[in-house]
Parts: structure tokens; C-alpha cells; sequence
């Protein structure tokens, strides 16, 4: 069964799509049924884009910094949640879907 996995991870795509073989594909940062979904292409860009801000990386310094205020840390958590549900709407049972995050 292909598989949809949701995970942050700094300087990556959150979305990992697995074929029926448990492989990555190396050219696959989105499932084909949502290339053209602009709605979640948007909510992943604003989700990866944010999650980048999250962190200090310069020269010297490489560190977690964190959300600024418990409103900022709240948005980002319904927007995880808003656009996992829109995946499980698009795909239904074609892929299973996996995050590692309860929001």
C-alpha cells in the first residue's frame, strides 16, 4: 500500500510519499492526485516556511529557537491540521497516511 507521511524535518518537503514497494521516491515530493491542489500546495509552503523560522541557522549557529507566542504556535498546529484533512479528503483510501504530530 502507498503511503503518505507528514514529518518536519529542517531544509526537507514535510510531505514523504512511499510507493506500494515502502520506497522513496527520489523525484515524488507530492502525490499526483494533489499536483495540481493549490490550496494544499500553499498550506505546505506556508507549513515548510514556517517550521524554517522556527530554527537560527548561520555560520556559526545551527539551534531551535522556537514560536514567539502560544497564538503563532496555535495557527501552525491548525494549519498541520487543516491540510492533513484535506490530503485524507483528496486521496481517501488510495494511500495511508501517517503524522507524527497531534494537533
Amino acid at each position: 500500500m502507498r503511503r503518505i507521511k507528514f514529518m518536519l524535518d529542517y531544509g526537507t518537503y514535510p510531505l514523504w510519499v512511499y510507493n506500494e514497494e515502502g520506497k522513496l521516491p527520489t523525484n515524488c515530493l507530492i502525490p499526483t492526485e494533489l499536483v495540481g491542489d493549490l490550496e494544499i500546495i500553499e498550506l505546505m509552503k506556508e507549513i515548510n516556511e514556517t517550521y524554517i523560522g522556527l530554527f537560527v541557522n548561520d555560520a556559526t549557529v545551527f539551534e531551535y529557537k522556537g514560536f514567539a507566542t502560544k497564538k503563532e504556535e496555535s495557527n501552525f498546529g491548525q494549519k498541520i491540521k487543516r491540510v492533513m484533512d484535506l490530503i485524507k479528503q483528496r486521496v481517501g483510501d488510495s494511500y495511508v497516511i501517517e503524522t507524527l504530530y497531534d494537533y
